[in-house]
């Protein structure tokens, strides 16, 4: 069994299998990420290869691709996301019934990859213990190359996964603290909602 291919962020390998509808594996926060480009066929592909208990999200280049996501891209989120993005940060928003994760990565480099690519659909590459992979050798080890076309060598990956929050309620719901602390998301949220009184009563 062949194994995936390490490539550089900008070999034209990676370009290509996202433009044919391949699944990728891309460095994220606290572990590598499966993705595939959204709206392409490699997102069924992506979806039979995680753990059912994993969920996906997007990842977006700049702020206007997360409006062509959802309708419910409202200013106050906006507002939110410019305060939290790019950072180790997926809001959830959109219709209770279906929820859209959506996240501006931390790396440059994978930003400037949905720039060129589009939103990519991202889920976590988990091992079969259901943890983060975080090393490149395992990653490869684990699945063959007609499962993922190649991997972007983000070197060790380590710490916690990205933290979570619910933007459909107000205030916004902190769904689970990962890389950005509860207490800081919180606190931005407060000085977010001060500022928004202050507008009202200027």
């Amino acid at each position: 069994m062949s194994q995936p291919v390490v490539v550089g962020i900008r070999d034209a390998a990676l370009h290509q299998a996202l433009d044919e509808g391949r699944v990728v594996a891309l460095p994220g926060v606290g572990g590598y990420q499966l993705a595939a480009r959204h709206g392409g066929s490699g997102v069924a592909a992506l979806m039979a290869l995680v753990a059912a208990d994993v969920v996906p999200y997007f990842a977006i280049g700049r702020m206007d691709q997360a409006a062509v996501l959802t309708g419910d891209w409202t200013d106050e989120i906006r507002r939110l996301a410019i305060r939290f993005w790019p950072g180790p940060l997926v809001m959830v928003v959109g219709e209770a019934a279906v929820p859209i994760r959506i996240t501006m990565p931390t790396r440059r480099s994978v930003r400037k990859l949905c720039q060129h690519s589009g939103p990519l659909v991202m889920a976590a590459a988990n091992g079969a213990d259901g943890q983060a992979v975080r090393d490149v050798q395992d990653l490869q080890s684990q699945f063959s190359s007609t499962e993922v076309e190649c991997i972007v060598d983000g070197g060790t990956l380590a710490g916690p996964g990205p933290s979570v929050l619910d933007c459909r309620p107000t205030p916004p719901v902190v769904l689970y603290e990962g890389a950005l602390s509860e207490t800081f998301i919180e606190g931005a949220l407060l000085m977010n909602a001060r500022r928004k009184r202050w507008g009202r009563s200027s």
